[in-house]
């Protein structure tokens, strides 16, 4: 029996009598305190390293007093990755660890440490929990945290004795979490989230199609389609946005076609997405706009396009300020058989490609502000430091100017233009601002972090891309 395990065993008997709080005040306790945390910042023995954090961390939650004392202690044992918690066999002794790295200052190895640990842990769920709450308190990007988890996904198939349902198994355990803890979190999204969500999926299921049971492939594909919502939730420009459901299709071709048709029979998680596919097509439609690759996900979640149809009439005929031409493609399924429509559907479509160049510009002005700031320096130091590379630098400026003013000679003709700058400080409009801090209920004013892109035709006014806002407290 280990030198830590006694100790433990010890720790956790005074504490089931109470006898610790007089122990903490005896010289000899203390003492052996000191040997403990020596223990911790040993890498020679990982297990007893481990075990040690764990134990120091069961007095500090047990006492509140010595919390702050023993965790500022032990931040130095966190400067550098401690190992993995899967040396330990018991799930109590893991949490306490995970608990211990809740309580000190984040460094940047915790990000992928947290994230495999997360899938690695099999049967602990508090000490899933613990990771998981840990993970996502310090990364607010929601793109973020998947791409984490496929980093981490990617070392965890490399573990061959973990088999195809296994890993399902604890996807699902991991995602369904993940999309608790992220409903109660504030949260940023990227427009090309909906694409890191599909590379997911695609990496998770590789190798995974041979697997026996139905019911799990259902639970992870549920969990999948429910984070979609969740993206959606955080920020729902996105759900006009065909990107953002790209994964429904790998999840079709992950399943077979019998399994999809039963698939879409039972999950619960399809409806929803439905229902926000729906909203989606619906905003677009009274603006007069058509997107028919996200029409075709709406279509994609029914068994046929003939089952759509019911819903595409119902969507139609919600309002009276749908165009003709938009009720028509809707009722038809997309189909589109007069010239007429024909040309209004391909206007349309110019419209939704204003979003792209509507980000072409404010990446445009992102690095405008970027050389005008910097031109002039790096121009200098090129030419102190490496002057034989000072053609080639202005070379580099000059392009980069073209560029720019390519892009906005683009806008100009599409008659989008930028609005605010970032630092201004306005009221907050719902319509025209997306805030990326705090919570929407009684926000007045907001500070711009990226500016508004708006069209501007015939004096008339409307927003293409939010401006990201913050709120002011």
């Amino acid at each position: 029996m280990n030198s830590m395990k006694i100790r433990n065993e010890a720790i956790t008997q005074m504490m089931t009598d109470k006898s610790i709080f007089q122990a903490v005040k005896e010289d000899s306790f203390k003492k052996e305190i000191d040997e403990i945390f020596v223990i911790a910042s040993n890498d020679k023995d990982a297990v007893q390293k481990l075990l040690a954090l764990g134990a120091i961390t069961r007095i500090a939650f047990f006492i509140k007093a010595l919390r702050e004392p023993f965790f500022e202690r032990l931040q130095p044992v966190f400067e550098y990755p401690i190992p993995s918690l899967q040396i330990l066999d018991e799930a109590d002794d893991r949490l306490y660890v995970a608990k211990a790295l809740e309580n000190t200052k984040y460094d940047d190895w915790f990000p992928g440490y947290l994230a495999l640990e997360i899938f690695l842990e099999d049967k602990g769920t508090k000490t899933r929990e613990s990771l998981v709450n840990n993970l996502v308190k310090h990364n607010k990007d929601f793109r973020c945290l998947l791409e984490l988890s496929i980093t981490a996904i990617d070392k965890l198939k490399q573990d061959k004795s973990i088999s195809a349902d296994q890993l399902l198994k604890r996807y699902v355990h991991v995602f369904a979490l993940l999309r608790k803890v992220v409903a109660t979190s504030s949260y940023t999204a990227h427009d090309d989230t909906g694409l890191v969500l599909q590379q997911l999926f695609v990496k998770a299921t590789r190798g995974t199609s041979d697997t026996k049971y139905f019911k799990l492939k259902m639970a992870f594909a549920d969990e999948i389609i429910y984070l979609i919502h969740s993206l959606i939730q955080i920020r729902f420009s996105l759900a006009t946005e065909a990107n953002t459901y790209l994964v429904l299709q790998s999840i079709k071709n992950w399943f077979g076609k019998s399994e999809w048709l039963l698939f879409l029979s039972r999950s619960e998680s399809v409806k929803t997405v439905q229902s926000d596919l729906s909203e989606a097509v619906l905003i677009l439609a009274k603006q007069g706009l058509s997107d028919a690759e996200l029409l075709d996900f709406l279509v994609l979640t029914f068994a046929t396009k003939d089952k759509a149809k019911p819903l595409l009439t119902s969507i139609a005929d919600n309002s009276l300020a749908i165009p003709a031409n938009i009720k028509t493609w809707l009722k038809s399924a997309g189909r589109i058989t007069d010239s007429t429509d024909k040309t209004s559907i391909s206007d349309s479509s110019l419209l939704n490609a204003d979003q792209s160049i509507a980000l072409l510009l404010l990446e445009a002005s992102r690095l405008e502000s970027i050389l005008s700031m910097s031109e002039e320096n790096i121009s200098s130091s090129i030419e102190m430091f490496e002057p034989q590379l000072g053609d080639q630098t202005q070379t580099l400026f000059v392009r980069n100017r073209s560029i720019l003013n390519s892009v906005k000679s683009l806008a100009n003709k599409r008659s989008l233009q930028l609005s605010g700058s970032p630092g201004d400080i306005t009221d907050y409009s719902p319509l025209e601002h997306n805030l990326i801090s705090g919570k929407p209920m009684g926000v007045r004013k907001v500070r711009i972090v990226t500016p508004k892109v708006e069209r501007i035709v015939r004096d008339r006014v409307s927003t293409v891309i939010a401006a990201q806002v913050e709120a002011i407290e």
